[in-house]
């Protein structure tokens, strides 16, 4: 059985590979030398990335399969078709049947009914495909519904009130350990507290998102404009609206990166390292953060921190997974104000004179 597993997750692996170099290819129509080069680099850095080999082809997790039927659904809207509606159709069963294996690919759906919002015949393309996502997801589940116990294992599943390898984690336990320094007490809520936060910061961010696009500016026209919305959506939802996060979960992430990589879609790309390091590459050593997570379960790390009981070595495991993104995204934020200030500055003069 085991055996079996590993072989369909690796068959899904090699299946989302091959999609990528279809869907960049659709995408490109025909590029030039560059853009072909791109496509290549984005294609074999997803093919070969030693996390994606690992949760697929030994701890066999279903992420794998979900990504596949993601990237299907990606190839579906891309493909050239006589129908819209058609391609619009296929996708979303492709949605639906991602979500009946995992539910919280139900957060891709609004970026997906954005999309649709913004093509011609809206109103019928959103009933049409929002009708057959909810009947197929309907239809998977009835046969495990049993009078709603179904619905049991949201107050049982560990993600739903425990932080691990998150920044919810990490600041929980440093609360913990500053409270045992200074009153020899800990907080037995932190965990609570520092989960709670770290969800409504994620539903608010996710709230804001959605509603930039209504601007004309920010609409989903494209599906690259769809794919870079969920890239940056499930980015946070690994981050912060999961406070209970392991490695596989940032499948989805890798497979959707690659192909706005392969496509240089950055227009948020930003110099770091002495401009050395650009967001591929910090999406590659964002890899090398994650395996990380495996290393801190040895046993020195394990250990407490002296004289900062009950800290351990190992709690820093959210922050090392996060550091790079969080660097990356200060330097973003940090370029920004200053292209606003330089655009300001004129402005400025002119009223000082």
């Amino acid at each position: 059985m085991v055996i079996v597993l590993r072989v369909v997750a690796l068959g899904a692996h090699l299946g989302s590979t091959s999609l990528i170099w279809s869907i960049t290819g659709h995408l490109q129509s025909g590029g030039g030398y560059k853009q072909l080069q791109a496509r290549k680099r984005a294609m074999l850095a997803f093919g070969w990335n030693p996390l994606l080999w690992l949760e697929a082809c030994i701890n066999a997790h279903n992420d794998t399969l979900v990504l596949f039927f993601i990237l299907l659904a990606c190839w579906f809207l891309v493909r050239p078709s006589s129908s819209a509606i058609r391609s619009q159709v296929y996708a979303v069963i492709m949605l639906a049947l991602a979500t009946a294996i995992k539910i919280n690919i139900v957060l891709l759906m609004p970026g997906f009914m954005f999309y649709l919002w913004a093509q011609r015949q809206w109103l019928r393309s959103i009933a049409t495909t929002l009708t057959v996502y909810i009947g197929i997801v309907l239809t998977l589940y009835a046969p495990f519904w049993q009078n709603g116990s179904a619905l049991h294992v949201l107050s049982v599943n560990p993600g739903t009130n425990l932080n691990v390898n998150t920044l919810a984690e990490f600041a929980a336990d440093l609360l913990n350990g500053v409270a045992h320094l200074l009153t020899r007490h800990t907080v037995n809520v932190a965990g609570l507290i520092t989960h709670t936060a770290s969800v409504t910061i994620f539903v608010f961010i996710y709230g804001l998102l959605c509603l930039r696009t209504i601007y004309r500016s920010h609409r989903l026209y494209t599906p690259l404009h769809f794919l870079r919305f969920s890239a940056l959506l499930w980015l946070l939802y690994c981050a912060l609206g999961s406070p209970w996060f392991w490695p596989w979960y940032t499948i989805t992430f890798f497979g959707l990166f690659a192909l706005l990589e392969a496509m240089q879609v950055f227009s948020w790309e930003t110099q770091t390292f002495w401009g050395a390091l650009t967001v591929p590459r910090a999406v590659r050593l964002f890899t090398i953060g994650i395996f990380g997570v495996y290393l801190f379960g040895v046993q020195p790390l394990s250990l407490p921190i002296p004289g900062f009981f009950p800290m351990r070595w190992a709690y820093f495991r959210g922050l090392w997974i996060w550091i790079i993104p969080l660097y990356v995204f200060s330097l973003y934020v940090w370029s920004k104000r200053n292209q606003l200030t330089r655009l300001l500055a004129p402005k400025r003069l002119r009223l000082i004179r």
